[in-house]
């Protein structure tokens, strides 16, 4: 759609005399008169950018039309085809952008599982280690003190033997002088057999309390044995832990750029469909402005070329006269004067206008003068219409 060039003002001088018009019982006004020209506003004309068959042609010659009213419709076949697949690029794109982030979602929540999983198996790991810790130094502890009390026991052992052999060691002295009966020694005898009998029962004891690998007592080799599984153990918890955490980054991490690349997907989707919309609402030649259709060559069924003009269109509102004045009629104008018109669509009513722009610069006839005037009045004037505007009176 290009703007269509300025139409081009003859500008004839026309002397005018006072006297009464006959015809119409008007007073002609005296002055110079020159011939301007009705100019739109705004005016644009239609054309396409690319070769394309003319499908149809809604308006006519003449036709007034609305801004963004459709008066020529251009073959969108293929490009209706084109937006379709577009279309179901992008549904497609959508639903695997949407797959990929569920699979982000739920890839987090294994990840952060695994993870947690992990860390439990950890804490459980290193509570057992703890614990074992904790259980070879009371089986050391308790050893200890096995081995004290086994220890005590053969002291004490020790002495009662020791007490029963002087006991009868004195009862045999005693028996030779025959101060004694056979019952006592008999008894003595028993005592240091019981006593004899308790200490090699305490060494057995305080033997089993030392008995081990190394010197060490099997409790304390087997705490430490279990020690030495925990503490194994808790480093496998570690390595797992640090293992699930290092697994799971790197599943969010090829999630995420699963959505990523889903995501780009949808935004190349939505731009070749955006394309494609485009492209079709190209193929509708719609007016930007209100106005009147003052040429139309398109035909129905023809292949318009790029940038030929297929329809023009020229505003019919806020309307403004110009006119190439003399130089030398110049002075006797001034922003603000008010001059009278004269217009074949009211014949006979002179129309009143002002000037309102006149321009600084002389015009290659290096004559004339451009002045632009607005008309005050309501009455309709097409652009395009000549018209004769005395200069020399005012209002």
């Amino acid at each position: 759609m290009t703007t269509s060039r300025r139409y081009k003002i003859s500008v004839s001088i026309l002397l005018i005399s006072t006297s009464v018009c006959a015809a119409t019982g008007l007073l002609a006004q005296s002055g110079p008169a020159v011939t301007g020209l009705v100019v739109a506003s705004q005016q644009a004309t239609l054309s396409t950018r690319m070769p394309a068959r003319i499908a149809r042609v809604i308006v006519a010659e003449n036709q007034s039309v609305q801004r963004g009213q459709l008066l020529i419709q251009l073959d969108d076949a293929d490009f209706r085809s084109q937006l379709s697949a577009a279309q179901a690029a992008v549904r497609s794109a959508r639903s695997q952008k949407r797959k990929a982030e569920d699979g982000a979602r739920a890839m987090a929540v294994k990840a952060e599982g695994d993870v947690q999983q992990a860390l439990g198996l950890q804490t459980e790991a290193h509570h057992k280690r703890d614990q074992a810790e904790i259980n070879v130094k009371a089986s050391e502890s308790e050893s200890a003190a096995d081995i004290r009390a086994a220890d005590q026991a053969v002291s004490k052992a020790r002495t009662g033997l020791e007490a029963a052999e002087k006991a009868l060691v004195s009862l045999e002295a005693l028996e030779k002088a025959g101060g004694v009966s056979r019952n006592d020694i008999d008894a003595a005898r028993t005592q240091k057999r019981l006593a004899q009998t308790d200490l090699e029962s305490a060494l057995s004891g305080a033997e089993r309390a030392r008995a081990g690998i190394g010197g060490v007592p099997f409790r304390v080799v087997l705490a430490k044995k279990d020690l030495e599984a925990a503490r194994l153990g808790a480093t496998q918890a570690d390595d797992g832990l640090r293992i699930a955490k290092s697994g799971a980054a790197r599943a969010i991490e090829v999630a995420d750029n699963d959505v990523i690349s889903a995501r780009s997907a949808v935004n190349q989707a939505d731009a070749a469909a955006g394309s494609a919309a485009i492209a079709v609402a190209s193929m509708q030649l719609r007016t930007p402005i209100d106005g009147v259709i003052t040429t139309l060559s398109a035909r129905t069924g023809e292949v318009a070329q790029p940038g030929m003009p297929l329809a023009s269109i020229v505003s019919s509102h806020n309307v403004h006269l110009e006119a190439l004045v003399p130089a030398r009629y110049i002075s006797g104008l001034a922003v603000g004067k008010h001059v009278r018109v004269q217009a074949e669509t009211v014949p006979g009513k002179p129309l009143d206008a002002v000037v309102y722009e006149i321009s600084s610069v002389v015009e290659s006839d290096q004559r004339s003068i451009r002045v632009k005037f607005r008309p005050t009045g309501t009455a309709s004037l097409r652009p395009g219409l000549a018209v004769r505007i005395t200069i020399g009176a005012s209002s």
